[in-house]
């Protein structure tokens, strides 16, 4: 991960049929010590978070005249690069279960107003609500992005910062019914995506 994207897992007991998540990822703040000890030692300023000003932000400098970036790192922002904001990823690992059933990963835009578990349990409510046939990982991540929608404009009226997402249906890498070989249909069908 890198920046404020999020990627979130979501399982299912087997026994309980309790639904969690688990955050895969965490978002790379400007505020957090590690982000901040970077870009100060690299000549940068960091604001903190106000009612006022908004969520804490990367500036050239202290007199905040310039761009603010909402994060500490970024994919491509060469402006803020020489005072610390970097495109290095933070890399996790986890070893899948048959109790993981999905990983859902978005843009800030998603999580700006949903939980990551409030997002799990409404992929698992999708994905269920009308049998196999007429559930897909496709369906679930338009919905999820309606209702990212929706809550922004609850919230922020007209503006809405981006909306990105993508649901994988995990289930299917388990699923003792379906072993068949990672075709590229196959793959579609796990990733809601044709190819």
């Amino acid at each position: 991960n890198s920046g404020d994207s999020r990627a979130v897992l979501g399982t299912v007991d087997p026994a309980s049929s309790a639904v969690t998540a688990k955050d895969l990822s965490h978002d790379h703040k400007p505020d957090s010590p590690a982000e901040t000890a970077r870009v100060v030692s690299m000549g940068g300023f960091v604001s903190a978070e106000s009612e006022e000003e908004g969520p804490s932000r990367v500036w050239l400098g202290q007199a905040m005249n310039s761009c603010g970036l909402a994060m500490a790192r970024s994919l491509g922002d060469h402006a803020l690069a020489a005072v610390g904001v970097i495109a290095e990823p933070e890399i996790t690992t986890h070893k899948l279960t048959p109790e993981d059933k999905y990983l859902i990963v978005g843009s800030d835009g998603i999580w700006e107003f949903i939980e990551s578990l409030r997002a799990v349990e409404l992929v698992h409510s999708l994905m269920h609500s009308r049998g196999p046939k007429d559930s897909s990982a496709d369906r679930a991540c338009r919905v999820l992005i309606e209702k990212s929608m929706i809550a922004w404009k609850n919230n922020e009226g007209d503006y809405r910062d981006d909306i990105t997402g993508l649901v994988v249906d995990l289930g299917a890498l388990f699923d003792p019914d379906d072993v068949q070989c990672m075709t590229p249909k196959t793959m579609g069908n796990i990733l809601g995506t044709k190819f």
